[in-house]
């Protein structure tokens, strides 16, 4: 997006208050048309980290810990979210979860919103990006629905409106078989695609995901234990659901 009067351009970047409002950006004079964050500020210094706090590998999705002169010192009267998330190194736990090419970073998603499958992690936003690819589809959101202890990627899919409008409309069964060959097995979508009529979200655009995770775990609560469920056969392929019977979710 542009200034209408040519007196300057927007120019994508990441921040949060913690690093006193930003600690990358798009250098400017810079086209960027894939999404990128940009690079990072001077002075500041970035690290991805899995899990066990190992650097990942370029090209990887890790946790993003930043450290710079700017990053703040505590949070006012709040010494438990101060030593969670500030480290006594200097080092801020961002939350977000980013990829970096070469300087470039790419936030991809939050921590708190990815889905474990297997031991493995799910970015809802990456299955969103590659539901979105698809022609008929005009929105798209991903939570993940837990069943003991196990996690599983379930969509919520809204149609565009000529294909609401087709005699055969696309069906959440055919999605489910239409994302297999564009993601790895464990990202398939075995909790199941629910068609809606929108996907809701906050005045910011932001996917309220907490009301998401409600409707799933909604879903959830009616499929467990039950054997002739309308619900299941139909948000769930038969193939979903003999999935989630083998971990005895449902029977």
């Amino acid at each position: 997006m542009r200034c209408t009067k040519g007196w300057g351009s927007i120019k994508q970047g990441w921040g949060m208050t913690e690093v006193t409002t930003g600690a990358i950006h798009v250098p400017g004079g810079v086209e960027d048309k894939t999404g990128s964050a940009g690079v990072l500020d001077q002075n500041c210094e970035c690290k991805l980290l899995d899990d066990d706090g190992n650097e990942v590998p370029e090209g990887e999705p890790g946790e993003m810990y930043i450290r710079s002169p700017n990053v703040s010192m505590k949070y006012w009267k709040n010494e438990e979210a101060t030593r969670e998330t500030m480290l006594s190194d200097g080092w801020l736990r961002t939350g977000d979860i980013a990829v970096c090419r070469g300087d470039w970073f790419w936030i991809v998603d939050r921590k708190k919103e990815l889905i474990k499958v297997n031991a493995l992690q799910v970015a809802p936003a990456e299955l969103e990006a590659a539901l979105l690819e698809n022609d008929d589809i005009a929105d798209a959101a991903v939570v993940g629905m837990k069943m003991n202890d196990e996690e599983f990627p379930r969509a919520y899919v809204v149609l565009k409106d000529a294909v609401k409008q087709r005699p055969n409309p696309l069906t959440g069964e055919q999605i489910q078989e239409w994302i297999k060959p564009r993601v790895a097995k464990h990202k398939w979508l075995t909790g199941g695609v629910e068609l809606i009529d929108e996907v809701p979200k906050l005045p910011s655009g932001k996917i309220m995901r907490k009301v998401m995770r409600e409707w799933a775990n909604s879903f959830r609560d009616e499929i467990s234990g039950v054997t002739e469920s309308k619900t299941v056969k139909k948000s769930l392929t038969y193939e979903s659901y003999k999935y989630l019977e083998s971990y005895n979710l449902v029977r």
